[in-house]
C-alpha cells in the first residue's frame, strides 16, 4: 500500500481494516495511537481553539437568554455592544472556569474512540459506530461538563451594559410571585430571574466571581443547582455529537469522488467538519436555547414549560435565536478542532503504523 503526501492516492494493501478504500474515507483508529503523545497535543489544541472562539460562546449565551428586544439585535451587534460598553475583556467573562471543559473533552474523545472500537467488533457500518460512539462519549462527559457550563454561563451574563439596557429594565411590568416572594416580571422585555453579580464584585477576579456564583447556586438548590437541565443538556449534546460524527464521515464519502486524486486528506476533513457541524446544529438549535434558559434562570421550570415560554415570546424565531453566533462558533470550532484532532492523531501514530500510512513523508 502506498500514499502520496497524505493524499487520497492510496493502493489496496494488507491493512484494509484501518483505511476504507471503497469510499476513500481516511481514518486512524484508536489502537494505532500513542496516547502519551496524543493527549498533550489534544489538550493544547483544545485550549487554543477555546481561547480564540470564546467571545462567540459568550455572545451566543447572551442572545439565547435575552427576551425579545432586550439588548442585542444580533451577533455582530452583541459583539460591538459588549466591546463598546464593557470593554474587550468582557468577551472573556467566565473563560477561566469554562476552560475546565478541557477535562470533560478528553474524557469525551476517549469514550468516543473506545466505544467506536468496541462497536466495530460487531458492525463495520461507520455511520452506526460513529453515532453510538458520539452519543456515549457525550453522556459520560456531561457529568463533569454541566456544572462547569452553569457557573460559566452565569459569569458570562455579569455586568451587561448597552444603550437600551436601563430603559428595558425600567419598562418591566410586574405580576405574580417569584421564588423569594417578590413580584415576578412578565413583560417581554423583562430580565430573567437569575443570579446577578453585585456591583462591588464586577471588577473582582474570576475566582471570586465564580465562588460567589457557586455559593448562590448552592444556597438556592444545593447540589441539584449545578445539574439544572442536566437531562436536557445531556440529550442535546449527545444528539448533536451523535449526528456530527456520521455527518462528518458522510460528507467525506460524498465529496471524495469530486476531488482530484492528490487532494489532501486533511483539507477534505477540514471541509467536512463544519459541514457536519452545520447540519447537526440546524437540527438542534431549539434544544440549545431551552438548555441555556433552564441553566441560567432561578425559576424552576420543566422542559415543556421552558419551550412554551420561548414559543410565546418568539414563535418560529425560536428556531434561529442565537443561531448565527452558534453556527459561526460551531463551524469555526469544527474546522480548528478537526485540524487539531486529525493532526494530533497523525503525529501520535505508533511507529509500526508510520510507514504503513505515510511511507513517503
Amino acid at each position: 500500500m502506498t500514499t502520496e503526501n497524505g493524499s487520497f492516492s492510496v493502493k489496496k494493501g494488507p491493512n484494509n481494516k484501518y483505511v476504507d478504500y471503497k469510499n476513500q474515507v481516511y481514518d486512524i483508529k484508536w489502537e494505532m495511537i500513542d496516547k502519551s503523545r496524543y493527549f498533550p497535543l489534544t489538550i493544547i489544541n483544545m485550549f487554543t481553539v477555546r481561547s480564540v472562539l470564546y467571545p462567540l460562546t459568550l455572545v451566543r449565551t447572551r442572545l439565547q437568554v435575552q427576551t425579545r428586544g432586550s439588548l442585542y439585535t444580533g451577533t455582530y451587534n452583541a459583539l460591538t455592544t459588549v466591546i463598546k460598553y464593557e470593554g474587550f475583556g468582557a468577551l472573556y467573562k467566565g473563560f477561566l472556569v469554562n476552560s475546565f471543559q478541557l477535562f470533560p473533552h478528553v474524557l469525551y474523545i476517549t469514550s468516543y474512540e473506545k466505544t467506536r472500537q468496541q462497536i466495530s467488533l460487531f458492525t463495520q457500518n461507520r455511520y452506526l459506530t460513529a453515532f453510538i460512539g458520539g452519543a456515549s462519549g457525550s453522556v459520560i462527559a456531561q457529568i463533569l461538563s454541566v456544572p462547569i457550563d452553569i457557573v460559566s454561563q452565569h459569569m458570562m451574563l455579569a455586568g451587561q451594559k448597552g444603550a437600551n439596557y436601563n430603559n428595558n429594565k425600567s419598562s418591566i411590568k410586574v405580576s405574580g410571585p417569584t421564588m423569594n416572594g417578590s413580584s415576578a416580571k412578565v413583560s417581554k422585555l423583562r430580565d430573567l430571574d437569575r443570579i446577578h453579580i453585585p456591583d462591588k464584585l464586577k471588577t473582582a477576579s474570576h475566582f471570586t466571581i465564580a465562588k460567589y456564583v457557586s455559593q448562590e447556586i448552592y444556597k438556592y438548590e444545593k447540589i441539584k443547582g449545578f445539574y439544572r437541565g442536566y437531562f436536557l443538556s445531556t440529550f442535546l449534546v449527545s444528539l448533536n455529537s451523535a449526528l456530527w460524527w456520521p455527518f462528518y464521515y458522510f460528507y467525506q464519502a460524498q465529496l471524495r469522488p469530486f476531488m482530484p486524486n492528490d487532494f489532501p486528506v486533511l483539507l477534505l476533513q477540514c471541509i467536512c467538519g463544519p459541514l457536519g457541524s452545520l447540519s447537526a446544529n440546524l437540527l438542534t438549535n431549539p434544544l440549545d436555547c431551552m438548555r441555556t434558559r433552564m441553566q441560567v434562570t432561578r425559576k424552576k421550570e420543566t422542559s415543556i414549560q421552558v419551550l412554551r415560554n420561548l414559543w410565546e415570546q418568539d414563535g418560529y424565531r425560536l428556531f434561529y435565536r442565537g443561531l448565527t453566533a452558534r453556527l459561526s462558533y460551531s463551524c469555526l470550532y469544527s474546522i480548528l478542532i478537526t485540524l487539531g484532532y486529525e493532526t494530533a492523531k497523525k503525529y501520535s501514530l505508533k511507529e509500526e503504523y508510520q510507514q504503513i500510512l505515510y511511507p513517503i513523508e
